[in-house]
């Protein structure tokens, strides 16, 4: 319920799930995909939903994903 929360305040392209969770990833994924999918249809009729994955950064996402986008800027203003 609280992903499908997010996505009707943020309206995203994906949602990358991150944490802890992500160590059962093998056990738990299709359910969380196919409650979110189930709950999404029921009050979204005609806007697609977001594709949802589960992230491979074990530690610091925030911090990685904050040095990646400063190295594109770099990199896009310096070409």
């Amino acid at each position: 319920v609280a992903i499908i929360r997010l996505i009707n305040l943020l309206d995203p392209e994906l949602v990358v799930i991150q944490g802890d969770i992500t160590a059962a990833k093998e056990i738990i994924e299709n359910q969380i995909k196919s409650n979110v999918a189930l709950l999404y249809k029921k009050y979204q009729k005609n806007i697609p939903m977001p594709e949802l994955k589960f992230s491979h950064l074990n530690q610091n996402p925030v911090t990685l994903g904050a040095i990646f986008q400063s190295i594109d800027k770099l990199t896009t203003n310096v070409i």
